[in-house]
């Protein structure tokens, strides 16, 4: 049952998981922001400004979204009703986490299924300044859904046979740093 740690298979991949999402997301934000920063001093000091700069900003915003709401998820940062979840024990509480996530598992199945349709679909297009396929842009969209359902599925099969939630830090072994 329990792995290394005291954490299960299910856990031990939601961990790899997450540091590995965490750590791009933490590199495509320096990213950003040496990008906006190299845009500024190209734009003011140099009188040359970077066309391909905002196109591109904007884009790994978009991936920088998507991808951030699964983060979000882990960090339990979404919103909820924090009167009920605090009263509840753990059996009422995995009830109550299951019940929540229904809606989320058919929002992000929707983002998953239509973004990818709308990825395809404009592959064909590209950016102006970045002359890249639209479908890189639009990917964004699909993968952070997909990062997210991946981790919700990880999750709820962690609750429902281990009696346990990693994203719910319920019943599972001290972490430490995530």
């Amino acid at each position: 049952m329990g792995g290394a740690g005291g954490f299960n298979l299910l856990e031990r991949v939601l961990i790899v998981l997450y540091r590995g999402l965490n750590l791009l997301l933490a590199v495509m934000l320096l990213t950003l922001f040496a990008m906006l920063f190299a845009q500024v001093l190209f734009r003011y000091v140099f009188s040359v400004p970077l066309y391909w700069v905002e196109e591109s900003v904007l884009y790994l915003m978009v991936y920088i979204t998507m991808l951030g709401c699964a983060s979000a998820y882990r960090r339990y940062l979404h919103p909820q009703l924090v009167v009920i979840y605090g009263r509840l024990k753990p059996p009422g509480l995995f009830a109550y986490e299951l019940a929540l996530r229904v809606p989320v598992f058919i929002l992000m199945a929707v983002f998953a299924g239509y973004g990818y349709q709308y990825a395809v679909s404009n592959e064909w297009m590209h950016t102006s300044a970045l002359e890249i396929s639209f479908f890189w842009p639009f990917f964004g969209v699909p993968l952070g859904a997909g990062v997210t359902l991946f981790a919700l599925l990880l999750d709820t099969v962690d609750i429902i046979v281990f009696g346990r939630s990693w994203l719910m830090n319920i019943n599972v072994p001290e972490m430490g740093d995530d």
